[in-house]
């Protein structure tokens, strides 16, 4: 059996961009917090309602894990607050302010 070679090159697909505008932008809706650069101002909210909640040891891990916001905060779950090393009753303390946080959005 002869062996047929595909010599048309081509890719698959031909995708070609309909606009260079991001999503949010063809669709007119404001770009969710966690994509958008966070100000010093969210950064500052944050450390404080960490004082506020004597957890304030926890900044810097929850910072590795890019949550740099009170918006960011409220995005968490149980499972992101167990990975780094949250003990149970910090982490009461902690899904007690995320519930707070997603109630007045």
């Amino acid at each position: 059996m002869a062996e047929v070679k595909n010599t048309d090159k081509k890719p698959a697909f031909n995708f070609k961009p309909v606009s260079t505008q991001s999503v949010y932008e063809v669709l007119d809706v404001e770009e969710p917090a966690l994509a958008r650069p966070v100000s010093r101002q969210e950064e500052e909210e944050l450390s404080q309602t960490l004082k506020s909640l004597k957890l304030q040891k926890y900044e810097d891990k929850l910072r590795e894990i890019g949550c740099e916001s009170l918006e960011h905060l409220a995005n968490l779950g149980e499972t992101d607050l167990e990975g780094v090393g949250v003990p149970l009753g910090h982490k009461l303390k902690f899904m007690k302010k995320i519930k707070q946080l997603k109630s007045e959005r």
